[in-house]
C-alpha cells in the first residue's frame, strides 16, 4: 500500500505542476482577451455598420446622378452653342454683299457685226 500511496503522491505532484502551468496560461489568456475586447470596442466605435454603408452608398449614387445630369446639360449646351454660332456665322455670309460702285463707261458707238451663220447640212 505504501507503494501505491507513493505513486499517488508522485502523480499528484505532476498534476499540481500541470495545473500551475494551466493557471499561468489562463492568466495570459485573460490579459490577451481583455486586449481583444478593447480592440473590438474600438472597431465597433470607429468603423461603419452595414446599414450606414448602404445609406452612404445611396447618397453617393444620388450625388453622382446629379453631377451626371449637370454634365449632360453642359455638354448639350456647348454643342448647341457651337452649332448656333456656326449657323449664325454662315447666315451672315449668305447675305448679299453691298453693291460695288463702278464708274460709268461710254457705250460703243456701233454694235458689233453678227457672226456668220455656220453652214447647215
Amino acid at each position: 500500500m505504501e507503494n501505491r500511496i507513493a505513486a499517488l503522491e508522485t502523480s499528484t505532484a505532476v498534476l499540481q505542476t500541470a495545473v500551475d502551468a494551466l493557471a499561468s496560461d489562463v492568466s495570459v489568456l485573460k490579459t490577451d482577451m481583455s486586449a481583444v475586447k478593447i480592440d473590438v470596442a474600438v472597431i465597433k466605435s470607429n468603423y461603419v455598420t452595414k446599414d450606414e454603408l448602404h445609406k452612404g452608398l445611396a447618397e453617393l449614387g444620388r450625388e453622382i446622378r446629379i453631377v451626371q445630369r449637370w454634365l449632360v446639360g453642359l455638354i448639350i449646351a456647348v454643342v448647341f452653342g457651337f452649332l448656333y454660332h456656326g449657323r449664325a456665322r454662315d447666315a451672315s455670309q449668305t447675305f448679299p454683299a453691298p453693291p460695288i460702285q463702278v464708274a460709268p463707261q461710254a457705250m460703243p458707238s456701233a454694235p458689233a457685226a453678227p457672226a456668220e451663220p455656220s453652214p447647215q447640212r
